[in-house]
């Protein structure tokens, strides 16, 4: 029993740091996707923390407001794509900012996806 606790935690931990990556990415605040969504900020926070588990039909409005596609949320469950290295690299990178202060995170990655972004588009 502890063991499957432990797998769920880790699911919602992963699925939680991704849809933060990708909001920040899109430069939302939670209030910003929450008002969207009609639920409370701390719902956001929650999920995004981990400390909830989201359920299905609030994880496919999360994706829509996000405008990301549900490969995004579970990669290792789909097909790979050559885009997916660059994003496995930058939650791979939110993940080791974890212990910087949110506004110092949230700051770094926004100006690094940025500059991946620049790049892409002088390709």
């Amino acid at each position: 029993m502890a063991t499957a606790n432990l797998k769920n935690r880790d699911i919602n931990v992963k699925v939680g740091e991704r849809i933060r990556f990708y909001r920040i990415r899109r430069k939302l605040g939670q209030v910003d996707i929450a008002r969207e969504l009609d639920i409370s900020p701390s719902v956001i926070s929650n999920l995004e923390s981990g400390k909830a588990m989201v359920g299905i039909y609030t994880l496919l409005d999360i994706i829509r407001v996000l405008n990301i596609g549900i490969e995004d949320i579970f990669p290792e469950y789909t097909s790979y794509h050559a885009d997916q290295e660059g994003e496995q690299g930058y939650l791979k990178l939110h993940t080791a900012l974890r212990n910087y202060p949110d506004d110092q995170r949230d700051k770094i990655i926004s100006d690094i996806a940025e500059l991946m972004t620049d790049i892409h588009k002088a390709k």
